[in-house]
């Protein structure tokens, strides 16, 4: 069976991480997003901003043989990963108010 071989790049050790490995793009995604949004605090959740997610390369477990994919491919960054947070949320709603309001002054101006 072929797995792929995955990294999380740290922007700020400019160094990846120990590769993993999963079945597919996104298992491996969905990892990140995890490691991101973790409640328990860590590097990844704490500093989302300087972690990205690279595919490094293709392993076949039959063969032994592993392929690499150069250079690594860029999947997501952390930030893109971020779920929102309640206060993000209510910074949505306050614009999307503020937008009403103001489709309201200039629908009053119209008329």
């Amino acid at each position: 069976m072929k797995v792929n071989m995955y990294s999380i790049y740290d922007e700020a050790a400019t160094a990846y991480i120990s590769p993993f490995s999963m079945h597919n793009d996104g298992l491996a995604i969905r990892a990140f997003q995890d490691n991101v949004n973790a409640k328990d605090e860590n590097n990844i959740s704490k500093h989302p901003e300087h972690f990205s997610l690279f595919k490094l390369a293709e392993y076949d477990d039959a063969t032994g043989v592993i392929q690499p994919i150069t250079p690594p491919k860029f999947l997501v960054g952390g930030v893109e990963m971020k779920n929102a947070t309640e206060e993000s949320n209510i910074i949505a709603e306050i614009k999307t108010l503020k937008a009403y309001i103001t489709s309201m002054q200039q629908l009053k101006e119209i008329k």
